[in-house]
């Protein structure tokens, strides 16, 4: 969907079905998506969803995020504690100690991810070291909202 005038319009379908994460490239800008029981394509071109499938996987994710230099895709999977990275063709596991039911992710500056947790008892954000494997601080949102579950997380990038 684009925003156009204040409204969000149909693009285009994918034909994936569930598409439960998405993940913009940070230097060629394409899309990136998981599509649940299906695996990870990239979305080649928005206005008809032509689609390249990059691996197929039967499992969920519940969020993508690239690194700052668009080297390596990382995800957390439903219901699991691990972060995997998607770099040069190959998966493997980051860490282990990603708090289960991440579901909102974002990159920092600094390389530390930003997550929220599905279904959290409250609207806190965490700082996760990728180096370390832990969290380097946590910060609860000051929002008052009968809400306690972060679906997603933007950073804004700023210019020079």
């Amino acid at each position: 969907m684009k925003k156009s005038d204040g409204n969000l319009t149909p693009l285009c379908s994918t034909g994936l079905g569930e598409i439960s994460a998405i993940a913009f490239h940070p230097i060629d800008h394409t899309l990136w998506v998981w599509a649940d029981g299906k695996g990870l394509f990239t979305i080649d071109n928005l206005d008809t969803c032509e689609k390249t499938e990059i691996f197929s996987y039967d499992g969920e994710v519940e969020a993508l995020v690239w690194d700052n230099e668009g080297k390596k895709l990382l995800a957390s999977l439903e219901g699991m504690s691990s972060l995997y990275q998607y770099d040069a063709g190959n998966v493997s596991q980051v860490c282990d100690t990603l708090p289960a039911g991440v579901e909102a992710l974002d990159i920092l500056p600094t390389g530390e991810l930003l997550f929220a947790s599905h279904k959290a008892s409250d609207t806190s954000i965490h700082a996760f070291n990728t180096e370390t494997c832990s969290i380097d601080a946590s910060i609860k949102l000051p929002i008052s909202t009968p809400y306690s579950d972060i679906e997603g997380i933007a950073w804004p990038c700023l210019s020079p």
